[in-house]
């Protein structure tokens, strides 16, 4: 059996710059949809509109999060397995020349 105390190798860089990624992502999750609901409840006391403004606040920070969340999802960051040229692959060009003659 291994002890805590022997020698494991260092974590990798990438897998820390994920946890800082995906925790970032909750935090601005948890405080957008906090503080729309929050403005929400101030709405319905300022105004006397309750329980609308709760619910239009709640209705706002779902959609933020979707939002925020599909802005993550849809990221391009540049993979490793790419090549440095700017030249596409015989693989990716288009082969709609050929089917025009």
């Amino acid at each position: 059996m291994r002890s805590s105390s022997d020698s494991e190798p260092e974590e990798d860089p990438a897998k820390r710059a994920a946890y800082v990624r995906f925790s970032t992502l909750g935090f601005q999750v948890v405080i957008m949809f906090a503080v729309l609901a929050m403005g929400g409840a101030w709405l319905d006391d300022q105004i006397g509109i309750s329980p609308w403004g709760t619910l239009g606040g709640v209705g706002l920070g779902l959609v933020a999060m979707v939002k925020i969340m599909l802005r993550e999802g849809t990221d391009h960051r540049p993979s490793e397995n790419r090549s440095e040229s700017s030249e596409p692959s015989a693989s990716d060009k288009d082969d709609s020349e050929e089917a025009i003659e």
